[in-house]
This record gives structure tokens, C-alpha cells and sequence, in this order.
């Protein structure tokens, strides 16, 4: 009887769910990468370079994407799985990241595209995920995790708005990436921008360049590895690292390793030109492999053992 007692209590500790949260409910958590598909949308808050004229002086309306202009925007999340193919449980279940970062290096690669390296915005300089937010996640946050249930779709709205509903109770944040070096060096972000969106094959993209393209061209393609810096996940959930392949070229195939991995196309904005917000689309996928706390684990070997020790006692 008190066998029969411990291995049911031992089942009902091992299903009781670890994971708290909206996020939590979504993921697996059975040691196979989740796939998580989103839409984004994102801008530029340039610098104010402005390219010579050749002439002493500078061409007018001629910014260009260059070393510490900010990119911020909004990515949303549809689909959670092993191949990204689930559906949130109903269209107004809401999982959006907010992210912001800077350019710092650019590089004119063999093959004419043009490399832009992002890494994050010091905690206490304007356009900081922390002064977007009003949070304290230090100098390496680049993205925070948000969920809620919203009738509305926040991307189709100005950026100001959506940090103010992320900012409500209608959301909570469940988590924060980010570009941690001191724990992983391999932490990193790129964007390929391809050499079509360089007209005048200057090694300098201007936002006018970019418009030239039209609405939807593809300009970019990007991949990523990030740590998770914080999470409502539960203090003992931990991830196991997932590959990112880093693009090519001038290094082919090269492979790192990290909580999260990030791969997408960037495109033009539909609403280039109509909404001023967001000038850049994003299709991507992130890849987290989260595994649950030990204490579940414990359970089923707990089950297991007493198991073997009622056969043991059977036979005795």
C-alpha cells in the first residue's frame, strides 16, 4: 500500500506542469528544439550621416545605414512547435518581442552584399531596450519577450503605441535575450544586405536606395544566437544550446552554439512610404530548446526506482 501511495504521489509531482505562464504553456519542454515563427516589423533611427558630395560639402536626403544607428521594432510570434507549424491557442493569444539595437561594423563583403554586425545598446543610452522599456536588464538586453491576450494586432500600429500596450497589464514580459559575451563569446547578430539594395555600388546603402527596391523586394537576409538573460520559466529551467549557421560568405558553414538561434529574410515594408514607423519586414524563425526543472526529472527516476524495488520485493 505505501509502494502504491509513493508511486502515485511520484507520478503526480513528475505531471504537475514547472513552467508558470503563457509562455511556459507553449513550449515543449521534452528536450526537442522548439520552433518559434514570427512576422516582424522594424525601423532605422539613423545617425545623420550624410555621404560627400565630392565638393567639401554633403548630399542632402542621403542617410545611409552605418556603425551606430539604432534599429528597433516588433516581432510576433504565430506559431510554436517542433517545425514551427502550431498555432497559438486563439488569434487573440499574443506572444511579441520587442527589440532594438545597434550597427557596430559594417562590411563590404567579395560578392558586392554588405554586412552589417548588431550588437546591443548600452542599458543608459536612449533607444536601450531598458529606456524603451523602463526596466534595469543591464547592457546586454536586445529583445524582450511579451505575452497577453490582445484583440488587436500591435504591429499594424505606431511603435510608440505598442510599447505602451506591451508597458500595460494587458501583457506580461516573460522574457529577455540578449548578446551576453562575458558568458557566451559567441553570441552575435548579422544582416546580410544584398548588393541590389546598393545602387550605385558606393559600399553605402542609403534609405532612398532602399525604397528604389519597392515594396516587399528582399533586401537582407539575417541569422543570430542570443542567451536568455532572464525568464518566467522557473528558476531551475534551463536551455539546451541550439546551432546557428552563421552566413556566408566569407566563411562557409561555420556553426556556433547558443540558447537561442535566429535565421530570416528581411523584406521592404508593404507600408514603405505609408506607415513611417517601419521600413523593414522580417520573416524568421527562433529555435530554444527549454528543458524542464530537475525536479521533474527526479520524479520519474523516483517512479522508476520503486518500481525495480517492488519487483525486487516480489521476487524476494
Amino acid at each position: 500500500m505505501i509502494l502504491r501511495f509513493l508511486s502515485v504521489a511520484a507520478l503526480v509531482i513528475a505531471c504537475l506542469p514547472a513552467q508558470a505562464g503563457f509562455l511556459g504553456s507553449v513550449l515543449s519542454f521534452d528536450g526537442t528544439p522548439d520552433v518559434l515563427r514570427d512576422d516582424s516589423v522594424s525601423f532605422f533611427a539613423d545617425d545623420g550621416a550624410l555621404l560627400p558630395d565630392g565638393s567639401g560639402g554633403f548630399i542632402a536626403g542621403s542617410e545611409h545605414i552605418s556603425v551606430g544607428d539604432r534599429i528597433s521594432g516588433l516581432l510576433k510570434i504565430d506559431q510554436v512547435g517542433p517545425a514551427g507549424q502550431t498555432d497559438l491557442p486563439t488569434t487573440d493569444h499574443r506572444m511579441i518581442g520587442l527589440f532594438s539595437f545597434a550597427v557596430t561594423k559594417e562590411t563590404v563583403l567579395g560578392n558586392g552584399d554588405i554586412r552589417y554586425e548588431l550588437g546591443a545598446i548600452p542599458s543608459a543610452s536612449a533607444g536601450s531596450i531598458d529606456d524603451i522599456l523602463g526596466t534595469s536588464f543591464g547592457d546586454d538586453a536586445m529583445i524582450g519577450v511579451f505575452t497577453g491576450i490582445d484583440s488587436t494586432n500591435i504591429l499594424t500600429g505606431s511603435f510608440a503605441a505598442a510599447v505602451a500596450a506591451l508597458t500595460s497589464p494587458t501583457y506580461s514580459l516573460d522574457a529577455v535575450l540578449g548578446i551576453d559575451l562575458a558568458n557566451n563569446p559567441l553570441d552575435y547578430l548579422e544582416a546580410d544586405f544584398t548588393g541590389d539594395a546598393d545602387a550605385n555600388s558606393d559600399g553605402k546603402i542609403t534609405f532612398a536606395e532602399l525604397a528604389g527596391l519597392g515594396p516587399g523586394a528582399t533586401v537582407a537576409t539575417e541569422s543570430g544566437g542570443f542567451s536568455v538573460l532572464s525568464h518566467t520559466l522557473g528558476a531551475s529551467t534551463h536551455f539546451i544550446p541550439v546551432p546557428s549557421v552563421h552566413q556566408t560568405p566569407p566563411v562557409p558553414f561555420v556553426t556556433t552554439f547558443h540558447d537561442v538561434a535566429l535565421s530570416g529574410t528581411l523584406t521592404n515594408s508593404e507600408a514603405f512610404g505609408v506607415n513611417p514607423d517601419y521600413t523593414i519586414q522580417d520573416t524568421a524563425i527562433l529555435v530554444v530548446n527549454a528543458v524542464p526543472e530537475p525536479s521533474s526529472g527526479l520524479a520519474w527516476i523516483t517512479l522508476l526506482g520503486l518500481g525495480v524495488y517492488g519487483r525486487r520485493r516480489k521476487h524476494a
